[in-house]
């Protein structure tokens, strides 16, 4: 993401959280004025962060679609500036061009460094390259810099007749390729 995308996409959820914010606040107040002044030491905590149903965020740049972020829950986390979200799934475009696709139960997206983190429960996290092999992990983080996905533990690769294991997987998404690191556990089946 660009820096001016990114503080689009910062003011925008800000926005949203502050108007939640303050209808919190404000629905807080109404019920606080209703119990009045008591002795039963009675103390209001509230964490007020902006939750979204059926999110989806497109970032579109010079050349086209960039990335498209979709999850059944999003939730603004401004006190860690991160946008966690659930049942997630992240798409990565170059040149208009599906080229990555991250899928996860959950994940977090950091606000300040555009670092994402995406993480299996349920079921394993999946990452697929365009035209190539299907990723399967516990964890995945992707760095927008260095414009790498990285597993964070042991990694299968499975492509037609081909899957391979191995401690560690990096797949570098402007040329395409994959390489596995320590321990690796490769089959062909003819």
């Amino acid at each position: 993401m660009t820096t001016g995308r990114l503080k689009l996409l910062r003011r925008g959820l800000l926005s949203l959280s502050v108007a939640g914010v303050v209808l919190i606040l404000a629905l807080v107040a109404e019920q606080a004025s209703r119990f009045g002044d008591s002795d039963t030491g009675l103390k209001w905590e509230i964490e007020a962060d902006l939750s979204l149903t059926g999110f989806e965020f497109e970032q579109i740049g010079d050349g086209g679609l960039e990335m498209r972020l979709k999850a059944a829950q999003a939730k603004l986390v401004e006190l860690h500036r991160e946008l966690v979200a659930d049942d997630l799934s992240l798409t990565f475009f170059e040149q208009g061009a599906e080229s990555i696709r991250l899928i996860a139960d959950t994940g977090k997206v950091r606000l300040d460094t555009n670092v994402v983190t995406v993480q299996g429960i349920d079921r394993p996290a999946t990452l697929t390259l365009a035209h190539g092999p299907v990723i399967t992990t516990q964890a995945l983080s992707w760095d927008p810099v260095a414009r790498t996905v990285r597993s964070d533990g042991a990694a299968h690769i499975k492509q037609a007749k081909l899957t391979a294991r191995g401690d560690q997987a990096v797949a570098d998404v402007t040329n395409q390729t994959i390489r596995l690191i320590g321990n690796v556990n490769v089959s062909w089946l003819p």
